[in-house]
């Protein structure tokens, strides 16, 4: 072997070791890259869930009064709230929310790509008794976030059940 030679052995290892270091490094950082960004848009998908919970739950909805009006429209409403004070639900605005269009309620809320269904149930320890269910909910999602809260309505006890589908991106 002369001295000097540009391709011996050792060189045509050492290049093999070195790019397959690198393709390790470059793959390991996409899948951390790929895990990162899924994972602030799964937490910003469940932060929505919440806020749509607590925004029926804890406010009247704005204008306070939106639920007198004849049609829920976006130009009318611009929150919707259940609420005639924090947990404590109105009757009136949840017969209007169940009569209500679901594709403007799913704009009002904010849930623009997502679908959505809305349940309050009573006695829901032993066998659940459904009071209300507002939904256009696509069994199809493949991610689901379900958000619950406990409420008063006429005095009794209820569960909210707010459940978000989104289809994967």
């Amino acid at each position: 072997m002369k001295r000097g030679a540009a391709f011996t052995l050792d060189m045509i290892i050492a290049v093999f070791l070195f790019v397959v270091i690198l393709l390790g490094i470059l793959w390991l950082w996409s899948e951390t890259y790929r895990q990162v960004y899924y994972s602030g848009d799964e937490n910003a998908r469940f932060r929505k869930s919440v806020d749509v919970s607590d925004i029926l739950v804890k406010s009247g909805g704005t204008p306070a009064n939106w639920y007198l009006n004849e049609e829920v429209t976006t130009a009318n409403t611009h929150s919707i709230g259940l609420a005639e004070e924090e947990n404590v639900l109105d009757r009136v605005r949840i017969d209007k929310f169940n009569a209500s269009n679901t594709t403007i309620l799913r704009t009002i809320l904010g849930l623009t790509r997502e679908t959505f269904e809305v349940t309050i149930t009573a006695n829901w320890t032993t066998t659940p008794n459904l009071l209300y269910n507002v939904s256009d909910f696509n069994s199809s999602s493949t991610k689901v976030h379900v958000v619950e809260r406990i409420a008063l309505l006429d005095g009794e006890r209820v569960r909210l059940k707010v459940k978000v589908g989104y289809a994967r991106r």
